[in-house]
């Protein structure tokens, strides 16, 4: 992966995350941030159903941050 911010470039990859536990504490960052996804998070889990989830991390090369050329 490969993300330019102003004049630098940083590189790594992507890492889908499967860890149930670590799903479940993205999910309550996300609500905490979001106060409109609280009542979805909220419901999903007292009826039982999984939130969908998209998660992810990225994991940026150490020899990142370089200014563009």
């Amino acid at each position: 992966m490969k993300l330019r911010i102003g004049n630098a470039t940083f590189t790594g990859r992507v890492e889908v995350i499967a860890d149930r536990a670590t799903i479940e504490h993205v999910t309550d960052l996300i609500a905490a941030k979001y106060w409109y996804t609280w009542p979805y998070v909220v419901l999903a889990r007292l009826i039982g159903r999984q939130v969908p989830s998209a998660v992810f991390r990225v994991i940026v090369a150490p020899e990142s941050g370089t200014p563009a050329s």
